[in-house]
């Protein structure tokens, strides 16, 4: 009696922050049929990932958590596919400042990429993370976006805002 195998694949994905690199583990079912939750094993338990030179990394793992007493999960996985994608955050720096103190006013900004060009709503001179942060979503160029901003006088009579993108 011959039994399909559903093959199983771990993907793993790295994030950098800082000097701290942090992954995310899950397995995906690679066959077109249709499959139950319960038929599927869960994500490797613990993920340990130790670097072990400049280019290359050790990852280690337990077993998947939810299988049935009997060994039986409805496929088994018959093992792993490590994918790590490298990415590197470009940080874009604006800054906003004047020749003398800034009291009122506001300015636009174009943003430009491979989807196009999109120009900001009035962003105030002085405007907090989450306001820069809105008008640069609000682009249809441009997805999720994390804003910081520094103390008021790192720029001069004003503020320097990182975007990482």
């Amino acid at each position: 009696m011959r039994r399909d195998v559903a093959l199983h694949r771990l993907v793993l994905a790295g994030v950098l922050i800082g000097s701290c690199l942090l992954f995310a583990a899950r397995v995906v079912c690679a066959s077109d049929l249709l499959v139950s939750p319960q038929d599927v094993p869960g994500p490797p338990d613990k993920v340990f990932v130790t670097p072990l030179d400049d280019a290359s990394l050790r990852v280690q793992f337990l077993p998947p958590v939810r299988t049935k007493a009997e060994g039986s999960n409805g496929a088994p996985v018959l093992g792993y596919k490590v994918e790590v994608a490298r990415r590197v955050n470009h940080i874009q720096t604006f800054t906003v400042s004047a020749s003398g103190p800034v009291l009122a006013g506001s300015y636009k900004l174009t943003f430009e990429n491979a989807r196009g060009i999109g120009v900001t709503a009035c962003i105030p001179w002085n405007a907090t993370e989450v306001m820069f942060e809105t008008a640069l979503e609000e682009l249809v160029n441009v997805d999720s976006v994390s804003v910081s901003r520094s103390a008021y006088g790192a720029a001069q009579f004003g503020y320097i805002y990182k975007v990482p993108l």
